[in-house]
């Protein structure tokens, strides 16, 4: 009698965005490695 539940016994699972997250990652690496590099660039010369 202990084994009662209500609703579904596995919920489904939605699945996480994995590669869009990489990829807005990726974007914001080299967003900051060109700003840097840019900002090397002014000093220099």
């Amino acid at each position: 009698m202990d084994n009662f539940s209500f609703g579904e016994a596995n919920p489904p699972v939605n699945p996480t965005p994995a590669p869009a997250g990489f990829v807005l990652f990726g974007l914001g690496f080299a967003g900051l490695g060109t700003l840097r590099s840019f900002r090397k660039s002014e000093h220099v010369g």
